[in-house]
């Protein structure tokens, strides 16, 4: 029996069973009598009394690890006695709320507590069901009051919603163009789903912005693109975005649904027109490439599937996933940079990053595993351990690789990691333009020139990988260019490339380049009233004269030509040389392009921020208010679906098992509440009474949901329209009775 076991067994009692077949153990730890009762063939596992003592001391990770006990326990009454002296602040709160709440009015205490309740609700994706949901149960005994309504709390959540849509119709007022992003999905009950997001600059090179306006559940119809084309006309329409307002473009994955809804359907459907149909995800593409580049490469395909299969032991094999690691436990210790814990993962197919993160995780990994492969050697013998415990550790010694096998992970890991890079700038959480994603990736490219030190099997991935990926971003194998537009005149705008011939190894990509901006610049060219600093002077012809020398000069005053008339006046023109007549012409369109590529350029590490405030500086230069507006047009596309596909995992988070019987429309605004809780965490600071106010503030501070110094000028500004609102005001639970 382990020490641990013997630490476990000593806190119970054993009891034998009257019948015989089952033993008793009964916990004798402070006040605690709990009798577990097991068969007795199952005695000898202290599973269960482990599960006991871990209840008792709140999930404590170092009596699950075979710490101490006793310093568990005592560590755990310390969270206890914390928990209970907070006022078990699950929201955040630095004292209790109770007292104050009891102060309030009977509709300020319902208001309060629906609030709260339905921002638990849409902030931590809990059922509306208080009896069963933990987090309901904990906010009832911070404030010692009763459960709000399911009722209140769906009616509160509608009201959000309906606020959030009126300000972000607002914000839209002082939006020219806005682009889409899309991702569908079926989950286990083969419902179908949808979600979108909208992305806009505000006029003049504003804040860029990224929204979520919707989540489409369709139970019986597929996600066609005629369907998803009528539900998002159906939620552009609800934000104020009507048919004759543009959409730049609409970026999706491969999906075929997708690709018709940005082609023909959104036109038929709604005759709502996209003027960049061709934006495809960047991760989805890459993803794509790497999957079809190792159906082909043999060598590396099967070096994946051999690291794939190491991982698989690693994780399922307890013994192995035990010494793996203790050997990281001691390599940690001897080194403090290396990571621990750190557990072999396998790559997930839907994710692109989840390959080359497998591949990493392994690497790092590759140490600890050669040395828990030095102690079964040194346990059984090198030519023993393959045989003498073949079920057991067989598989894992196969699979383990050789330094050679090692060597190309490695480098095979080095060329990955440029493209991971690029696929976590392009998923981040703020904006990643067209621009630099653009940069990044030609320039990743480049790096796939095949090498002197690569082995066969790296050549052959490096040569299909760069094939694939130029035939998906660059030229396809019929030579058209399948390259966007919009990320064409991104490149060609953009003040931190427009001097660098980015697209110098790809001759039909800067011709395309070219025509592109060349339409966009003579399209503004040729409105009828053009700026002043567009229309030039041009020396007009000159003609050779031959001055009469019998002309008196008196001639030359104006009152000499009118009292000897218009022969005189003719005699004097045809003696005086005569300028050149000026005339006027506009700027042609290389010119101006010319004149745009001369302006200063900024480094390619410049900050987003920073390139905005290069464009709002050159808004007064009437010469290039044409090409500002190609790049305020263009300049804010995202150039991947991770928007949506953020959403995309809210909705799963909502749609779970339980749920599925959830309301579309409910489900939505939880969705879209969601990704709008900051926001609404402020309405709540606003809408609370005062007496409560500097309370929640500082829960919702301390909870992180929203900003202490942005709390306070979004408190300030509405100090003074709150008392108006509040006689307004349509309280979304407001009843002709008091009870809950």
């Amino acid at each position: 029996m382990s020490r641990s076991s013997e630490e476990v067994r000593q806190h119970f009692e054993r009891i034998e069973g009257s019948d015989g077949l089952h033993v008793k153990f009964k916990c004798n730890i402070g006040a605690c009598a709990t009798v577990l009762t097991m068969k007795k063939s199952e005695a000898s596992s202290t599973s269960v009394l482990r599960r006991h003592l871990a209840s008792q001391a709140h999930g404590m990770t170092e009596f699950l690890a075979g710490g101490d006990i006793s310093r568990a326990l005592e560590n755990a009454e310390q969270e206890e006695r914390k928990r209970a002296r907070n006022g078990l602040a699950a929201f955040g709160f630095k004292s209790s709320p109770a007292p104050v709440f009891f102060k309030l009015k009977k509709k300020d205490q319902r208001l309060v507590t629906v609030m709260l309740e339905s921002y638990d609700i849409i902030s931590h994706l809990r059922t509306f069901n208080s009896v069963k949901d933990t987090g309901r149960r904990v906010l009832k005994r911070v404030l010692n009051a009763p459960f709000a309504s399911e009722e209140g709390c769906r009616a509160m959540i509608a009201h959000w919603l309906a606020e959030y849509l009126d300000s972000l119709k607002t914000e839209l007022a002082d939006v020219d163009y806005v682009a889409l992003t899309t991702d569908g999905w079926t989950n286990y009950a083969t419902d179908h789903f949808a979600t979108i997001t909208l992305h806009f600059m505000s006029r003049g090179f504003g804040l860029l912005q990224s929204r979520c306006i919707g989540c489409v559940h369709e139970r019986d119809n597929v996600i066609s693109a005629e369907v998803i084309a009528r539900d998002l006309d159906a939620r552009l329409t609800r934000i104020g975005w009507n048919v004759n307002k543009t959409i730049v473009a609409i970026t999706t994955d491969e999906g075929s649904n997708f690709r018709a809804l940005v082609t023909r359907a959104l036109r038929n459907e709604t005759g709502r027109a996209i003027i960049d149909p061709g934006v495809i995800c960047v991760d989805h593409m890459l993803k794509t490439a790497l999957e079809q580049t190792l159906r082909v490469a043999d060598g590396v395909r099967d070096l994946f599937d051999r690291c794939n299969k190491l991982s698989s032991i690693c994780r399922s094999t307890r013994s192995i996933k035990l010494m793996l690691h203790e050997a990281q436990r001691e390599l940690h210790a001897q080194d403090n940079d290396r990571p621990f814990p750190c557990s072999a993962v396998l790559p997930v197919l839907t994710r692109w990053g989840s390959h080359y993160d497998s591949v990493a995780r392994l690497l790092s990994l590759r140490d600890a595993l050669n040395q828990v492969y030095g102690q079964l050697a040194a346990a059984h013998g090198p030519d023993n351990v393959r045989t003498v415990h073949g079920a057991k550790y067989k598989p894992f010694c196969d699979a383990l690789l050789v330094n050679f096998e090692w060597a190309n992970l490695k480098h095979l890991e080095t060329i990955l990691r440029p493209f991971r890079s690029l696929i976590t700038l392009a998923q981040g959480e703020y904006y990643a333009t067209m621009a630099t994603t653009w940069a990044s990736l030609i320039t990743n490219l480049s790096s796939l020139d095949p090498a002197d030190d690569d082995g066969p099997s790296i050549s052959t991935f490096k040569a299909e990988f760069k094939a694939r990926c130029e035939s998906k971003f660059c030229v396809n194998a019929s030579g058209e260019v399948v390259m966007s537009r919009t990320a064409a005149l991104s490149l060609a705008l953009d003040p931190r490339y427009k001097a660098l011939d980015i697209l110098h190894r790809y001759p039909i990509l800067r011709e395309f380049q070219q025509r592109c901006l060349l339409e966009e610049v003579t399209a503004g060219l040729n409105v009828a009233a053009p700026h002043p600093d567009l229309i030039v002077p041009v020396p007009g012809p000159q003609r050779e004269v031959v001055p009469q020398p019998d002309i008196d000069p008196a001639f030359l005053s104006a009152r000499s030509l009118q009292r000897h008339g218009t022969g005189a006046m003719q005699a004097m023109i045809a003696s005086v040389p005569m300028l050149p007549l000026l005339q006027e012409r506009r700027v042609s369109p290389e010119e101006l392009i010319t004149a745009y590529r001369a302006t200063e350029n900024m480094a390619c590490n410049a900050t987003q921020e920073e390139v905005l405030n290069w464009f709002r500086l050159r808004k007064s230069d009437g010469r290039f208010a044409i090409l500002l507006a190609v790049a305020e047009k263009c300049i804010f596309v995202p150039v991947s679906s991770a928007p949506s596909e953020r959403v995309a995992s809210t909705a799963g988070g909502t749609y779970t098992k339980r749920r599925v019987r959830l309301q579309a429309d409910i489900a939505e605004a939880i969705i879209v509440a969601h990704e709008a809780k900051r926001r609404i965490a402020r309405r709540i600071v606003q809408m609370a009474p005062d007496l409560l106010r500097e309370l929640l503030e500082h829960a919702l501070i301390r909870e992180g949901a929203i900003d202490g110094e942005a709390m306070d000028d979004a408190v300030s500004e509405s100090s003074d329209a709150a008392a108006a609102e509040e006689e307004q005001r349509v309280d979304p639970i407001e009843s002709d009775s008091d009870e809950y």
